[in-house]
């Protein structure tokens, strides 16, 4: 060591010295603050909500006129459909829509006044979901279905229905309070259940419910076999890309951004 300061002394003196300490010093601190800079804005490109949001588009068999007046259904979507779309280099992620095989209806009151109607139920795999609340898996042994609903549908209550109506507007948080008297019925049984609203997606137009909550009550109350998904969620390169359009075209898909 003290041949080295010897060394050191000879060709560099203190004043020397000193500077480029100060200066290792200060570039080391750059670099600290980068990489700091750097983990603190990661999240925001990251996240579905952040400045670089993935791209999704929902895509359906196009429905044709004959079986739109025959009151058919358009074809769902066959493993190998979905095997294909996978192998696109424009897709990243392919999802399906999966539908309730059982009956459902739905109860609220609001102001001394009592809602019910038939309503419906669908899932997809839980990472193509833009909002992860608490409370989102369901549990058989509590009774509660966990529901995300599509925020337009909020702003048509409140901007449409209450309007005509002279009821009260509901924000995102009262409707969270709210516990809907959910009654679900298939292969001879019915079972009241509760529904409790957790979130609203801008991205998935339809009453969602977890995976978790679709696969128990299909197993249990689902009528008949499993249907072909007649909607697909795919997570997309860019969802002007040329070669989606002219793939979906060529297939008679039907695309709508989200």
């Amino acid at each position: 060591m003290k041949l080295i300061w010897k060394l050191l002394r000879q060709h560099i003196s203190i004043p020397q010295l000193a500077g480029f300490f100060c200066a290792n010093l200060f570039g080391m601190i750059i670099v600290l603050l980068s990489v700091q800079f750097y983990k603190d804005v990661l999240p925001m490109f990251e996240a579905d909500d952040g400045l670089m949001q993935k791209d999704y588009v929902i895509v359906s068999k196009k429905l044709s006129t004959l079986s739109g007046l025959m009151g058919g259904a358009s074809g769902g979507f066959t493993e190998k459909d979905i095997k294909l779309l996978e192998e696109q280099p424009f897709a990243k992620e392919v999802g399906a829509f999966r539908t309730a095989r059982f009956r459902i209806s739905a109860g609220v009151g609001i102001q001394g006044m009592q809602m019910s109607t038939d309503m419906f139920f669908e899932s997809v795999p839980n990472r193509f979901v833009d909002v992860q609340p608490d409370g989102w898996e369901f549990r058989p042994q509590t009774g509660i279905i966990p529901i995300v609903l599509p925020r337009n549908y909020l702003n048509l209550y409140n901007f449409g229905f209450a309007k005509s109506r002279n009821l009260p507007q509901l924000s995102e948080g009262i409707l969270g309070m709210i516990d809907i008297d959910i009654r679900i019925s298939g292969r001879g049984e019915r079972t009241a259940m509760k529904g409790k609203i957790v979130g609203f997606s801008n991205r998935l137009n339809t009453i969602l419910v977890p995976e978790s909550f679709m696969d128990w009550a299909n197993a249990r109350y689902g009528q008949g076999e499993d249907v072909l998904p007649s909607r697909l969620i795919v997570e997309v390169t860019r969802p002007a890309d040329e070669e989606m359009v002219k793939f979906f075209a060529d297939h008679g898909y039907e695309a709508e951004n989200k």
